[in-house]
């Protein structure tokens, strides 16, 4: 796989040197960053402008490419001795996605289920996320209403984000939960839904009816864990 991007490439280099397979410059590197990669003692090359261009299909690398070794996904089964899951259904956007999983990370979920999609660029998501997408398992399934079954009998608590959801406060939470988000359009199917112990949301104003998918996750998995 390839990543690229001076800042995605320099946090790889910091925290999982361990992936790291060849280098690849596309462009004069300052020396003190050049004698971090050099001391890895891997091939490293120098490409020309349309190889990178076409390595990172037409994305901005700023001279920096990896090629790495991906994070594979974890089996359902794996993640049912964590506490804190999250669930996307139907989300598509890699933006988004690296977005949650940047968020994630930071806000301590330890796992994210991405469901009822039909593939998943993570790539786009190392980079969107600046390296978190490798350090958080994740998990593939393709039937939310099952993976979410099968959350339940695990003894997990099914949170659904929604508009104008229940009267919940954090603190009063089980500790083995999962939210689920859906995407922006559509949200979590009706028949997801009725699978939810409690429905969460988000106080807005001015009569606005809706947050970015990466911002209602935040705010929402910060209230589950800092009890605001």
């Amino acid at each position: 796989m390839i990543v690229y991007g001076k800042q995605v490439c320099l946090y790889i280099l910091k925290h999982c040197p361990e992936r790291i397979m060849e280098i690849l410059f596309a462009k004069d590197i300052e020396s003190a960053i050049f004698s971090q990669f050099a001391k890895l003692q891997l091939p490293t090359y120098r490409v020309d402008s349309k190889k990178a261009q076409a390595l990172c299909k037409g994305g901005n690398h700023q001279g920096f490419l990896l090629r790495i070794t991906p994070p594979e996904p974890t089996e359902l089964s794996e993640l049912k001795s964590c506490t804190r899951l999250l669930l996307l259904e139907g989300v598509t956007d890699t933006h988004n996605i690296g977005a949650v999983f940047r968020s994630a990370y930071a806000l301590g979920f330890e796992a994210i289920l991405l469901t009822a999609i039909q593939s998943f660029a993570l790539e786009g998501a190392i980079r969107t996320s600046s390296g978190a997408a490798l350090h958080t398992p994740f998990a593939l399934c393709k039937d939310s209403l099952s993976a979410c079954n099968e959350l339940k009998l695990a003894g997990f608590t099914l949170l659904g984000a929604v508009s104008g959801g229940d009267d919940w406060r954090a603190s009063t939470l089980p500790q083995k939960l999962v939210l689920c988000l859906g995407s922006e359009g559509e949200g979590l199917r009706k028949r997801l839904l009725a699978k939810m112990h409690i429905l969460v949301s988000i106080g807005l104003r001015h009569n606005f009816d809706s947050l970015n998918i990466s911002a209602a996750a935040a705010i929402l998995m910060d209230r589950i864990q800092n009890g605001r």
